[in-house]
């Protein structure tokens, strides 16, 4: 069993291809493996304490999901910080984009993404997401990073340097978004489920005949962008235990 240090308990976990994370009821988070400040658990504000002085995004951790060789932090105001290597633009730092010694990426939460309020977060092998409130109960992807799939929903491949709204959502609320590899999975509230990856975007439509939801069609396309990418790494969404 793990024991972290002194009597806290455990709100929810993540895990990426191989580190680990917790965040503890008081909205702590802790984090140990590979690109980590340690093999053990250790508490992220005080590990990363460095002179850019970015240290209040671990007080109050909301969720965390790790990608390839990045990680994406939600606070309980809505903000969302990266970290970790920057490869296809993952961490959607602006000032990556004119600062060359930030383009490979940095260990250590440096700024937050900008962004509006968000209400949860994503990863995959190298993009990133976030679900933002538009208001009226209207939720709004922004997706960022590598695009070589069409996971950030948008065609030509390449990448996205700064988190954008994939085009063709005008009209729907997005209730839940999450990332695997090289696909991006967006749930509705109307029941449509759409997967972007794979070159091509895949519209699963729920029905009283598609108990489950997704169609095979829609399955199968997902699993083909997910290999196309050939990524390990995916979305390490907090599991309530």
């Amino acid at each position: 069993s793990l024991h972290l240090l002194g009597a806290v308990r455990c709100a929810s976990a993540a895990c990426g291809p191989r580190c680990s994370a917790v965040i503890t009821l008081d909205e702590r988070l802790w984090t140990w493996g590979e690109h980590q400040p340690a093999s053990a658990p250790a508490l992220l504000h005080t590990s990363w304490v460095n002179r850019h002085g970015a240290t209040d995004c671990g007080l109050h951790a909301a969720q965390v999901a790790f990608g390839g060789a990045h990680m994406v932090l939600l606070t309980s105001g809505g903000a969302v910080w990266t970290w970790g290597y920057n490869e296809s633009s993952c961490l959607g730092w602006p000032a990556a984009m004119v600062h060359a010694s930030l383009r490979h990426g940095f260990q250590k939460p440096r700024s937050p993404v900008v962004l509006p309020q968000a209400l949860c977060v994503a990863a995959g092998a190298a993009h990133s997401a976030a679900l933002v409130d538009a208001g009226g109960g209207r939720g709004v992807p922004y997706l960022w990073g590598d695009n070589s799939c069409g996971q950030c929903g948008v065609g030509g491949g390449g990448c996205l340097p700064l988190p954008m709204p994939p085009p063709g959502f005008e009209a729907e609320s997005v209730s839940l978004v999450r990332c695997v590899g090289g696909t991006s999975v967006l749930v509705c509230h109307s029941g449509r489920c759409y997967l972007l990856g794979g070159g091509a975007r895949v519209e699963a439509a729920s029905s009283s005949e598609e108990e489950g939801g997704i169609s095979e069609g829609a399955s199968s396309a997902g699993s083909e962008g997910e290999q196309e990418a050939g990524g390990e790494g995916g979305d390490g969404a907090a599991a309530e235990p």
